[in-house]
């Protein structure tokens, strides 16, 4: 099937952590972008708010812990990193919420070669874009602000935080809550016919549980499928990605 026939002019939906976003150690931690973003907040917290850092210090062994504790029950890999993650969301508790913008607002540097030109390329010609994804909100909201710095609209779902007074309170929503609530929030704002949906893990498949129950006509397309990961995503897929740089090359 030709991309003409995949890429919806409607609406394209995006995850972000494996898809767009690649990391420093693909390899190991999937794209997942709180691992990036942990290591920016110590390091910004060293700078400017260095009391938050002997607690912030500790929740994160805290949820070295449980993945260790968890491996040793047998818990998969995908059940374990949820856990951990949900774990360093109550750390984020009481910090200010500018630290933690401060923290994500370079980690869009480190998506995929060519991810978000292909994004910027596809504005061209596509009404709506979003980002549907289990990353925290100040680094989903740092790739929005790049992609507006480059004059694309941007709409985004995430693990939005509660914050009052300007310090976080916890997650608006558990972290995990599930991506088909997430896109069926989107979807309330965006009207659409159709969407093409861009993932990388099985996961993402949760999207399309939520477009198939609006009655929406789907496409798939697998961005970097992982070994043990991606195997019911890719045999739905309609379309496979292996590198960004060719899809843009193509679109």
């Amino acid at each position: 099937m030709g991309l003409e026939n995949i890429i919806s002019l409607e609406l394209c939906v995006f995850d972000l952590d494996g898809t767009l976003h690649k990391g420093k150690r693909p390899e190991k931690y999937r794209g997942h972008s709180t691992v990036d973003f942990s290591f920016a907040l110590a390091r910004k917290m060293l700078v400017r708010n260095p009391l938050y850092l002997p607690r912030y210090v500790k929740g994160c062994l805290d949820t070295r812990y449980i993945e260790k504790n968890m491996k040793n029950l047998g818990v998969g890999k995908v059940e374990t990193d949820s856990s951990m993650v949900e774990v360093f969301g109550t750390v984020l508790n009481g910090m200010p919420y500018e630290l933690l913008k401060r923290a994500a607002k370079k980690l869009p540097k480190l998506s995929y070669p060519y991810a978000k030109e292909s994004v910027v390329k596809l504005a061209r010609t596509v009404e709506n874009l979003a980002i549907v994804t289990k990353a925290f909100e100040p680094l989903a909201l740092s790739y929005v602000e790049w992609f507006k710095a480059n004059r694309v609209d941007m709409d985004v779902e995430c693990s939005w935080l509660d914050v009052k007074d300007g310090v976080v309170r916890g997650l608006a929503y558990s972290y995990n809550e599930s991506k088909k609530n997430k896109m069926l929030r989107l979807l309330e704002r965006r009207k659409v016919s159709s969407v093409t949906l861009f993932g990388d893990t099985d996961d993402d498949l949760d999207m399309l549980k939520a477009t198939n129950q609006k009655g929406i006509d789907t496409k798939v397309v697998a961005v970097h499928p992982k070994e043990g990961y991606s195997d019911k995503l890719v045999k739905r897929a309609d379309y496979v990605i292996n590198s960004w740089e060719a899809f843009y090359n193509l679109i």
